[in-house]
């Protein structure tokens, strides 16, 4: 999203604390253990560095993106960081955004600048690609049909593919400046994207053919997150927005989606980014509310408090079951993000979960 603004670098210690989930809980919100809902935040090295994708490795470790710190970070599942690897090139900003895990077993990562996408194996060894689009901006990335990893293209506006041998594939987005920025996997070889200032997802497919579903906002509703349920539902994420929402399968709605809206009950939550949990429901982060929230497919949200300043960015289910989030800690002037300059990864318990 070219509107993140990031601020200078701090230095900090690795530390780890716990942070108890905040509102009331009903029965069907812990386990009988009581640790459902426990959040374990674990603060990383290297100064303000901006944590911002964050992905379960072939390795059974997490890997996680530095946007300032010019980094790609390896972190154990007891919060333990086991590598730190540097960008290779001169200068620093490289904006390392999306990261997921590959079918070479290596780690693949989108560098808005200078729009490289990388791959780098579990021992931290990088393998740089050129878009062919030059300042194209690359943001998300996933794993996709025929054996591709697909990825967006903000600047851009365009979806590509890339194959494990670097070769590559662009296909326009039909909206001029629509701003194509999270992309994800669907079934039938589907893929779908949220186009951030276009105020609207859209579905493609292999070949590049887009069809849009525009969202009924207007362009400064910053569409982020996306994500499937099993219903066949396409929810998203809006940031200043403030509200997420749901195409729902509905032969009688145009294109064959019904829009529905849920808006957040408070002002500059600002929802971020998306995911389906094993329970089913959508799990996404509040980049200005500093919490991590669930929502059900009835719209009934509930959100655990995360650290004040911790501006949460992506977030995935780990390698253990628990779901795991990038805290970037960074400040936002236009969103009205304030950040704490403090990059951490923080632990979701979705389960029980054995303490170091």
């Amino acid at each position: 999203m070219s509107k993140i603004r990031f601020p200078a670098a701090a230095l900090l210690a690795l530390a780890a604390f716990s942070i108890a989930a905040c509102g009331s809980s009903s029965t069907s919100d812990k386990d009988q253990a009581g640790a459902f809902g426990t959040i374990k935040v674990f603060d990383l090295p290297g100064g303000n560095t901006q944590p911002f994708g964050i992905t379960s490795g072939p390795d059974g470790n997490l890997w996680l993106t530095e946007a300032t710190g010019d980094h790609v970070d390896k972190v154990s599942v007891q919060g333990k960081v086991l590598g730190r690897y540097p960008i290779p090139g001169k200068g620093s900003n490289f904006q390392a955004q999306g990261i997921v895990s590959g079918y070479d077993d290596r780690l693949w990562t989108t560098l808005c600048n200078p729009s490289k996408i990388a791959a780098v194996t579990t021992g931290g060894k990088f393998s740089e690609y050129p878009t062919p689009t030059p300042k194209a901006g690359p943001c998300a990335i996933t794993k996709g049909p025929e054996g591709k990893l697909w990825f967006a293209s903000f600047e851009g506006n365009l979806v590509g593919s890339v194959t494990s041998e670097g070769r590559m594939e662009e296909f326009k987005a039909p909206t001029p400046k629509s701003g194509t920025y999270q992309v994800i996997s669907g079934p039938d070889d589907e893929l779908w994207v949220s186009q951030n200032t276009g105020d609207s997802v859209a579905s493609v497919d292999t070949a590049g053919e887009f069809t849009e579903f525009p969202l009924g906002g207007n362009d400064k509703s910053d569409v982020a997150g996306l994500t499937l349920t099993r219903d066949g539902s396409v929810w998203f994420a809006e940031t200043t927005g403030n509200l997420v929402g749901k195409l729902v399968p509905d032969s009688s709605a145009p294109n064959g989606r019904r829009l529905v809206k849920y808006p957040m009950a408070r002002k500059d939550t600002w929802p971020y980014a998306m995911i389906t949990g094993p329970d089913g429901n959508v799990w996404f982060t509040e980049l200005g509310g500093d919490r991590v929230a669930r929502i059900t497919a009835a719209g009934k949200i509930t959100e655990w408090e995360l650290p004040d300043g911790s501006a949460p960015r992506d977030l995935t289910l780990g390698p253990d079951g628990n779901l795991w989030i990038a805290l970037s800690g960074g400040q936002d002037d236009i969103l009205k993000v304030d950040g704490n300059n403090k990059p951490a990864v923080a632990r979701f318990s979705l389960q029980a979960t054995d303490e170091e």
